[in-house]
């Protein structure tokens, strides 16, 4: 099992927070229409709204396809979980999985 997958998909998964609040931000409030508007004048981003317009039906696109990818392997790993719950209970022996009643050292009062 690889441990670096779920580090990688959060790194990707915090940067797409980061993009889509900072989209959000800029093209959907007019406080953020007004800073766009800024930051043009001043030469700050040199693109036009109608390229971003166009990029960011992609950006929705990949993030569902990462997103259903993402629901699989979390149904693939609670398969496992489930099977090796099975397995455990079957190792068991018919042994309940009740602990035994504790003594205690120190009563409580």
């Amino acid at each position: 099992m690889n441990n670096h997958q779920g580090g990688r998909f959060m790194d990707g998964f915090i940067l797409g927070l980061l993009v889509g609040g900072i989209a959000v931000f800029l093209f959907g409030t007019e406080k953020g229409k007004k800073v766009l508007k800024v930051l043009k004048e001043e030469g700050v981003f040199d693109f036009e709204e109608e390229r971003v317009a166009k990029i960011l039906p992609n950006v929705k696109k990949k993030a569902e396809e990462i997103s259903e990818k993402a629901k699989k392997k979390i149904e693939e790993t609670l398969e496992e979980v489930s099977e090796f719950d099975d397995l455990n209970e079957e190792a068991s022996n018919g042994h309940s999985s009740q602990k035994s009643p504790v003594r205690r050292f120190f009563k409580r009062k």
